[in-house]
């Protein structure tokens, strides 16, 4: 119904084309290859490559096609594997490593005094749901964004 509309907006242009591309990788992954347990030590080399790129690609949100690629396993894969280890999906992690980028920008300003806008961070950071963004936020720091910067 709204179809025009949302093919014109960029952000929902780009969420449509980033699912269809989703779902058609997970269409073609190999199931064979998923089925397999890896070792502790190929789970260790896939967690690693993927919180390493993960954590370089901080200020924005990545997809789970992506890192996958990026740890050279499929997304099926990852997740067991993140799972297994760190009790939390790959984005479930990379949405806590943005909060934290956040939350340490947040308090620098604080403790510098300077003035800084959450909101303004909260974007660059790949947030785009202010009422969700403060609720995670909350979750993960016991305190809303806007009590970080405010002075003590």
């Amino acid at each position: 119904r709204f179809g025009r509309q949302w093919l014109r907006h960029p952000a929902a242009y780009a969420a449509m084309e980033e699912f269809l591309l989703s779902a058609f990788t997970a269409l073609l992954c190999d199931q064979g290859a998923d089925e397999q347990r890896f070792s502790d030590r190929g789970d260790e080399r896939c967690l690693r490559r993927a919180k390493e790129y993960i954590r370089a690609n901080v200020d924005r949100v990545p997809t789970l096609a992506e890192i996958a690629n990026h740890a050279c396993v499929s997304p099926r894969t990852l997740e067991a594997a993140f799972k297994r280890h760190a009790g939390l999906a790959p984005l479930a992690y990379a949405r806590r490593c943005r909060l934290q980028a956040v939350h340490e920008v947040l308090r620098a300003a604080q403790h510098e005094g300077r003035s800084i806008n959450v909101t303004d961070v909260a974007l660059a950071y790949g947030f785009l749901h202010m009422g969700r963004f403060a609720a995670q936020y909350r979750e993960q720091f016991g305190c809303s964004p806007s009590e970080t910067v405010r002075p003590h």
